[in-house]
């Protein structure tokens, strides 16, 4: 990563032109307005911003999107690469990922998931662990929604992995479903696309 500081003043040190909203289906610019010039307009991930006062930012930038930037071209992970899908009403920010995953009428990854249980006895229900993101061959679009479980099982894998035998409800709601959260969700992407 690369922190790269824009000053009020001086501006850029390089073009953030190809990162501007393009995208006919935005409409509300409001959203990407950060309290300064140089950079307004363009499609940023706020948790890229280290530090914003009046004076400046301080943006931090991977080296493929810097090197993309410095030679005028729009890097391949960025958001106005046609990755941005528009902000969540409050209601909907606590939707786990998983409840998102079976509302989503195309997938293009396959995630697993490998949970470590505790050694230690004394601690049997602390879990850690990772999941990881492979992108699939075939992009799978959805003709009902939401998926069936079947169809999860296709892009969802979990490993347990630890001394004794497993037991679910020491996971807690990690990779349950509330249905109504999802129901009221489908209603709410139905009545706005």
């Amino acid at each position: 990563m690369i922190d790269m500081m824009v000053n009020a003043v001086d501006g850029l040190p390089m073009n953030l032109y190809p990162l501007h909203v393009t995208d006919p289906h935005i409409h509300n610019n409001a959203d990407f307005q950060y309290g300064l010039d140089a950079v307004n307009g363009a499609i940023l991930e706020l948790l890229g911003f280290k530090d914003i006062t009046p004076d400046g930012v301080v943006m931090q930038i991977c080296s493929d999107c810097h090197s993309s930037l410095t030679k005028d071209w729009l890097p391949r992970l960025a958001l106005a690469n046609h990755l941005y899908c528009g902000k969540l009403p409050d209601e909907f920010k606590d939707l786990t990922w998983i409840e998102k995953m079976v509302c989503a009428k195309f997938r293009n990854t396959a995630h697993i998931t490998r949970i470590y249980q505790s050694s230690d006895p004394s601690q049997p229900k602390v879990f850690h662990g990772n999941t990881c993101a492979h992108d699939m061959n075939l992009v799978s679009t959805a003709s009902v929604l939401p998926r069936t479980p079947t169809d999860i099982n296709g892009m969802l894998s979990v490993v347990f992995i630890g001394p004794g035998k497993f037991k679910p409800k020491c996971l807690g709601p990690m990779f349950k479903i509330c249905k109504q959260k999802v129901w009221v969700f489908l209603l709410w992407l139905k009545h706005n696309n």
